[in-house]
């Protein structure tokens, strides 16, 4: 039986994925799909250096390296950023958390888990314009979100800032909600960018993967 397996049995083996995955509004974080054709350079022993591409399911595969500690990188895909790696049949390489280290007649696998690169930013201001701290801001889909849907938001910081990222492409609404209480009142109120109470009044934002939108203002109405 063992003189049976083919050759790609014996020696070292070296693979991996590169996976897109995605934070849904209406769905938790999965995986989407491989993705084919990306470049993928092993690094090793005695400045080995070899190259090799994902195939049409985002696999890639390497037999036959001598036994060793290997690094492996990809070339990101236009538009994505790398979320994490993921290393599986090897101990911890200290200060390189995509490397393995390969035994004779081994294998091990780097997978890299990809996400759109959408990054969006701006300032809370207050009906002055001066900079408001502690404020949340949501990132609302138009389509609208799920029960198990990721929710993107941030509450401003010093200046007024607040950013977000990693968000699937798509049209928001950029919503801050605040309540504010006065003896044994209280009022709870929606406010869209760029500073107005009336849905209907506001801005759609559009994020794109690899475009970052940036110095978005909201600004409290004078009421």
């Amino acid at each position: 039986f063992l003189r049976g397996l083919p050759k790609s049995a014996i020696g070292t083996r070296l693979s991996g994925e590169v996976e897109y995955y995605q934070e849904s509004p209406t769905e938790a974080f999965k995986r989407v799909a491989g993705i084919p054709k990306v470049r993928v350079r092993i690094s090793g022993p005695q400045g080995f250096a070899q190259e090799t591409q994902t195939n049409s399911a985002g696999v890639f595969e390497v037999l036959g390296l001598l036994p060793g500690t290997y690094s492996v990188s990809i070339e990101v895909p236009s538009g994505k950023k790398i979320r994490f790696p993921m290393v599986t049949g090897s101990p911890p390489v200290k200060g390189d958390d995509a490397a393995v280290m390969l035994d004779a007649d081994g294998g091990a696998s780097v997978s890299f888990v990809v996400e759109d690169d959408t990054r969006l930013s701006g300032r809370m201001l207050d009906a002055k314009g001066a900079p408001m701290r502690g404020v949340c801001i949501d990132l609302e889909p138009l389509e609208g979100r799920g029960e198990d849907g990721a929710r993107f938001f941030d509450c401003s910081k010093a200046g007024g800032r607040f950013e977000m990222a990693m968000m699937p492409p798509g049209k928001y609404w950029l919503v801050a909600r605040d309540e504010v209480k006065l003896d044994r009142f209280k009022s709870e109120s929606t406010l869209y960018y760029p500073g107005v109470r009336d849905r209907e009044q506001s801005t759609v934002v559009s994020i794109e993967a690899g475009n970052y939108v940036e110095h978005l203002d909201i600004r409290l109405p004078s009421d």
